[in-house]
């Protein structure tokens, strides 16, 4: 018997939590005015983000910071980016 094959959905995303408003906001203009159209964040807080990703139909979801991973645990800004795990 073959075992179960599982799909996993790895990515990163931005958190506006993790960022200084001020900052997220002045990247986000500037971001915005370079690509001549408007840009948002990802999720307001790390629970949002699991909850649309288990609400699109994923079984399984996980939101960590980079720096929880020995890859990028003392990496410049880690801190700041968010990394998915999602499994179907």
């Amino acid at each position: 018997m073959a075992a179960p094959v599982t799909i996993a959905h790895l990515s990163d995303l931005h958190v506006d939590a993790d960022a200084p408003a001020l900052l997220s906001r002045v990247a986000v203009g500037a971001l915005s005015a370079f690509v001549g159209s408007s840009v948002r964040v990802h999720f307001p807080r790390e629970v949002d983000a699991r909850e649309a990703l288990l609400g699109a139909g994923f079984a399984l979801a996980t939101v960590c910071r980079a720096s929880e991973y020995p890859a990028g645990a003392a990496r410049r800004g880690a801190e700041l980016v968010r990394i998915v795990d999602a499994c179907v």
